[in-house]
């Protein structure tokens, strides 16, 4: 998630979206071992419902995360600086590099990480981390540069051409749909580390940037019964990934989507203190969290489900949060990709 200088009380609305976008992720996180679509680490304990809770986080817990990065997108090009190769790879690959060697390498190995077992430690570095292999979590960074590299381009061709400000929105909107379809008719595309994370999705990212750029004119919902029509559309939607029923690819994407939107219609413009502190610390939870979780899942596989909920969301939760404040109180927030002062 990045950075960028604003008036965050205007929009505290996106300020709880963040927050959160990043607790569905750790509780996704936290869960993993019980979900059946995930057989790197084995367990004697099972759980329907925690099983059928991480499908349901999987449709919307990276969309959201990704909407967010594309709604503060209109942020950055409306500050003096604009859309920078050199900010955003400060922001997103000096993180990816300091957490991916100095903090989830050391813990796989530590635990002895079943993808590395036999590999050397080059082999790990370049292909499983850098190359994206294997880098857990961390692959959200590369590709989301992937994105920023992309529009980019697409912004200084706009300028190149002198075309309307509106031709950046709909070339986005072009390559967002194409490369969507194109994963869905080549399911062999997704196979390629950060390509087909991007290809699925860049959609969302434009979704966030989107809605920012047009909500007033697009929010189709104003009334209370309105409000609770759109509430009763994402149950439904959480509804059928608990049936669990085959669903095509696109049609996933489709539903996806839409709880993201529903999610931006419902969330009011509030927010209270813990939420805040949560946001703020979005990055750093995001980064130290997940790497923790292989500890539990290599020590106490078997433990009750619950159990292993509350040592991986709360336990390995406070201890990423105390990581993200003492690299500030360190002045070491570089490695969050913090290089200004944070409002949103």
């Amino acid at each position: 998630m990045t950075f960028v200088k604003r008036q965050s009380a205007r929009r505290q609305d996106i300020i709880t979206i963040r927050a959160l976008a990043i607790f569905l992720v750790m509780l996704g996180q936290s869960i993993i071992i019980y979900s059946s679509g995930w057989d790197l680490y084995s367990t004697t304990q099972t759980s329907w419902v925690l099983d059928h809770l991480k499908n349901t986080i999987n449709m919307v817990q990276m969309p959201l995360f990704f909407s967010v990065s594309g709604f503060c997108l209109v942020f950055t090009l409306n500050s003096k600086h604009g859309l920078s190769v050199i900010d955003k790879s400060k922001r997103l690959l000096i993180p990816f590099f300091t957490v991916g060697l100095l903090w989830m390498l050391p813990i796989r190995l530590l635990v002895r990480y079943q993808g590395y077992v036999g590999k050397s430690l080059w082999h790990i570095i370049l292909i499983d981390i850098i190359m994206g292999k294997d880098n857990g979590h961390l692959w959200f960074l590369p590709t989301l540069m992937i994105i920023f590299l992309i529009l980019i381009g697409v912004k200084k061709w706009v300028a190149i051409f002198k075309w309307p400000d509106w031709s950046f929105d709909l070339l986005s909107a072009f390559l967002a749909i194409s490369v969507l379809i194109t994963v869905n008719i080549f399911p062999e595309v997704d196979s390629i580390p950060y390509i087909g994370q991007l290809c699925r999705n860049f959609i969302y990212f434009y979704i966030g940037y989107f809605w920012h750029c047009h909500e007033e004119q697009i929010r189709p919902v104003k009334s209370v019964a309105g409000k609770i029509s759109i509430g009763l559309l994402l149950f439904s939607l959480c509804i059928l990934s608990w049936i669990g029923m085959p669903v095509p690819s696109c049609f996933l994407a489709v539903f996806s989507m839409l709880m993201v939107v529903c999610v931006y219609e419902l969330i009011p413009n509030w927010s209270c203190k813990p939420v805040q502190i949560v946001s703020a610390n979005s990055m750093g939870l995001y980064l130290f969290h997940s790497p923790l979780l292989y500890i539990s899942f290599t020590l106490w596989p078997d433990i009750s489900p619950y159990l292993m909920l509350t040592v991986n969301l709360v336990g390995w939760g406070l201890c990423a949060f105390a990581v993200t404040e003492l690299l500030r109180r360190f002045r070491m927030g570089f490695v969050l990709g913090e290089f200004c002062s944070r409002t949103l």
